[in-house]
């Protein structure tokens, strides 16, 4: 209500004792705008006076009950059943009722009704109104493999099978960073180190041995 209906609406109630038909008035002007936010439950339509709880009588018609009958169409809808012209029919009865707010005058002996939202109407808007998804922008690195391989050693590809077990092969983080499973104790670090030393060794001992074998040959 804006201000000037609530000056109207203030001026009725001073005048209403003084005045009736002044105040009747006013609530006459009052009730002829067009605006939503007025409550025209307080005043009579038909004899623009005010419904004070001894000058009114209430009462509320609830809206249709759910049946056997509809409650088993309910149960087809949910099961994606086909639903005949009848059941439709009913269906849509039922959704589209609506609670009636019945006020009778004392003045003028004439009842007023205001009709409350369906339950169509209050479904769809709690489903409008429920919270959004908000969607995460934060996606996980990439970890590309060529830097895998980059980072790797090179004697982890020359040994056999015994050296590619799982607890050997380093491990690959969402940062990127590689670790090695075997470097969380000291112990297995120096398992690893005495393995790499060997290694080495073996392969000393290999051009050794090739060039013994060109000295061998050339001198034949």
């Amino acid at each position: 209500m804006g201000v000037h209906g609530r000056f109207l609406e203030a001026a009725a109630r001073e005048m209403a004792a003084a005045c009736p038909g002044q105040a009747r008035f006013l609530l006459w002007t009052l009730g002829r705008r067009r605006d939503d936010e007025f409550g025209k439950e307080r005043i009579c339509p038909h004899c623009f006076q005010f419904l004070l709880p001894d000058s009114r009588r209430v009462r509320l018609r609830p809206k249709m009950k759910v049946t056997p009958q509809i409650e088993k169409i309910l149960k087809r809808e949910a099961k994606s059943y086909k639903l005949n012209m009848r059941q439709t029919k009913l269906l849509k009865k039922y959704r589209d009722s609506k609670s009636v707010l019945l006020i009778t005058c004392t003045s003028c002996n004439k009842t007023t009704r205001h009709f409350g939202k369906s339950r169509y109407f209050l479904a769809t808007k709690t489903q409008n109104s429920g919270t959004p998804t908000v969607k995460s922008s934060l996606r996980t690195p990439d970890v590309k493999t060529q830097s895998a391989k980059k980072m790797t050693p090179v004697s982890c590809s020359r040994l056999g099978s015994k050296g590619n077990t799982p607890s050997s092969l380093p491990r690959i983080h969402a940062s990127g960073q590689v670790t090695s499973s075997g470097s969380k104790t000291p112990r297995n670090s120096k398992f690893h180190f005495s393995k790499l030393k060997r290694m080495l060794n073996l392969e000393e001992k290999e051009k050794s041995q090739k060039a013994d074998l060109k000295t061998f040959l050339t001198l034949l």
